[in-house]
C-alpha cells in the first residue's frame, strides 16, 4: 500500500518533469541517463527520420529501458500507438517503458508494451503532470522498481499496474462504498425502506457517473467540469444542490427538448435532449416524490469517487488499452447493484468484458477460418491487432468476408456484445490495411 507521503513526492516529481526529469526517473528507481538519439539514429530503433519526434533514452535498470520521447503539438492517440508499434516490432524482446510528452501539453502518457514478444498490444496511463488524480499517483508507484526486479520482472509489474481490467475493479468497489453512504443521506425515505434508499441511491449515481462522460466531451453547457463545478455554486449560494439544481437538469433540462424547457432549466446553459429514458423519473421517485440529498452528502461522491478517476469516451481495442473508466462501467455499475429480485425480472445481467471478447473473437475467428480457410494462428494475431504479412489472395478472401460479416444479437441488451463485435471488426480491417 502506498502511503500519503510516497503519493505527494511523486506528485512534486511529477511537476518537475520537463526541467528536471532525473527527480521522477530516480524516484521510480531507474538510474537516468539522459541520452539522446540523433536524428541519424532513429532507424536503429526501427523509427522513420520522418517522423517529428525526439527519441531519448531516459533511463535504465537491470537491461530495462525508460524511453522519452517528445512529440509535436498535442499528444495524438494514434500518433503514439504508431511510434510505440516500431519501436517493439523492431525488438519485441526489449523491456522497456515509454514516456510520451509534447510541447503543446500538459499531459503525460505512460505506456508499456508488457513483456512481448507476441501481437503488440499497448497500454497507456493519460496523466496531467500539473494536477494528477490520485487514482493516476496509485497506478504511477505501481511502476516503482523495488532494488531486486529483473528486466522481465519490471516488465510484468508494469503490465499490471497499468491494467485496464484493475481500475475497473477499483472505481466498482469505490462506487458500491458510496452508493451506501449516500442512501443513508437521502432525505424523504423511512429509514426501514433499505432498498429502496439503495436504489435510489443507485439512480442518482448511475445518472451522475453517464454525466462524467457527456461533460468530458464539453456537451454540457461546454464546461468539462459542469456538475462540480454546479456543485461549488450552489454551496458558494447556500442553494440545495439536489433539489435546485439537479432535479432541474434531470426533469426539466436533460429530458426535454430546449424549446420547451422551464426557466430553471434553462439557464442551466447549453444541454443536449437525452430522451433514453435515464433522465425519466422512476416509479421509486414517484413512489417518494419528495426525497431530498443534503449538500454535504456530494462532497464524498466528487472527491472520493468521480473526480479521483479519469473518464475516457474511447472504448478500448485489443492492441491500445487506456488505463480509465470508459462507458462500460456504466452497465457493469447498474446491472452489477440491482437488487436480485429487480435485474431477475428485468433480465438484467452484467458480463464481464473479458468474457464478452473471449465469445466475439471465438465466434469470428470460426467464422472466418471456416469461410476463407486459414489458419486460427492468423486470425488470433489479426484479431490481437497485429499486422501479419498475408499472401495477397488469401489477403483478398480475408478483407472481402471482414467487410459483409454482418452481426446479430437477438438480446441486445445494453449492447456490450454488439460494440465489441463492432471493435473487433475494425481491428481486423485495420491489420489487414497494415495500420
Amino acid at each position: 500500500m502506498v502511503d500519503d507521503r510516497e503519493l505527494r513526492e511523486l506528485q512534486d516529481a511529477l511537476a518537475y518533469w520537463r526541467s528536471e526529469p532525473a527527480q521522477l526517473l530516480s524516484r521510480l528507481g531507474f538510474e537516468p541517463l539522459g541520452l539522446v538519439v540523433p536524428e541519424s539514429g532513429l532507424t536503429d530503433f526501427g523509427i522513420e527520420p520522418t517522423r517529428p519526434l525526439t527519441l531519448e533514452v531516459a533511463a535504465r535498470r537491470a537491461g530495462f529501458i525508460v524511453f522519452r520521447i517528445t512529440m509535436d503539438g498535442q499528444l495524438d492517440p494514434d500518433a503514439i500507438r504508431r511510434v510505440a508499434a516500431s519501436l517493439y516490432r523492431h525488438n519485441p524482446a526489449r523491456r522497456a517503458l515509454l514516456i510520451f510528452e509534447a510541447a503543446a501539453d500538459a499531459r503525460l502518457v505512460v505506456a508499456s508494451w508488457g513483456l512481448g514478444p507476441g501481437p503488440f498490444r499497448l497500454q497507456k496511463l493519460w496523466i496531467d503532470a500539473n494536477a494528477p488524480r490520485s487514482s493516476e499517483l496509485d497506478i504511477l508507484a505501481g511502476l516503482t522498481a523495488d532494488g531486486t526486479n529483473t528486466a522481465s520482472e519490471l516488465a510484468l509489474a508494469h503490465s499490471r499496474a497499468l491494467d485496464r481490467e484493475g481500475i475497473t475493479r477499483r472505481f466498482f468497489a469505490e462506487f458500491r462504498r458510496c452508493r451506501a453512504d449516500l442512501a443513508t443521506c437521502i432525505i424523504g425515505v423511512p429509514a426501514a425502506e433499505e432498498g429502496d434508499r439503495l436504489d435510489l441511491s443507485l439512480i442518482l449515481l448511475s445518472r451522475l457517473l453517464f454525466l462524467y462522460f457527456i461533460q468530458r466531451k464539453g456537451w454540457l453547457a461546454g464546461d468539462a467540469a459542469f456538475l462540480r463545478n454546479l456543485y461549488e455554486a450552489s454551496l458558494d449560494d447556500g442553494i440545495p444542490y439536489y433539489r435546485r439544481r439537479l432535479k432541474p437538469l434531470f426533469f426539466g433540462a436533460l429530458n426535454r427538448p430546449p424549446g420547451v424547457r422551464s426557466r430553471a432549466a434553462s439557464q442551466l446553459g447549453e444541454l443536449p435532449y437525452l430522451n433514453g429514458g435515464l433522465f425519466e423519473r422512476t416509479p421509486l421517485e414517484r413512489k417518494y416524490g419528495r426525497i431530498d440529498v443534503p449538500n454535504d452528502a456530494f462532497a464524498p461522491v466528487f472527491q472520493g469517487l468521480l473526480d479521483k478517476y479519469q473518464f475516457t469516451l474511447r472504448e478500448d481495442q485489443p492492441a491500445d488499452q487506456n488505463v480509465a473508466v470508459d462507458p462500460e462501467m456504466l452497465g457493469k455499475v447498474f446491472e452489477g447493484l440491482m437488487a436480485g429480485p429487480a435485474r431477475s425480472a428485468t433480465g438484467a445481467f452484467f458480463t464481464p468484458r473479458s468474457l464478452v471478447d473471449q465469445l466475439v473473437d471465438g465466434a469470428l475467428s470460426a467464422h472466418l477460418i471456416q469461410a476463407v480457410g486459414c489458419d486460427a494462428e492468423l486470425v488470433e494475431e489479426l484479431l490481437a491487432g497485429g499486422t501479419p504479412q498475408v499472401e495477397p489472395g488469401l489477403h483478398q478472401r480475408l478483407a472481402d468476408r471482414v467487410r459483409a460479416i454482418r452481426v446479430l444479437d437477438p438480446t441486445a441488451g445494453s449492447g456490450a456484445f454488439l460494440l465489441a463485435a463492432l471493435q473487433r471488426l475494425e481491428t481486423l480491417r485495420d491489420g489487414l490495411d497494415g495500420r
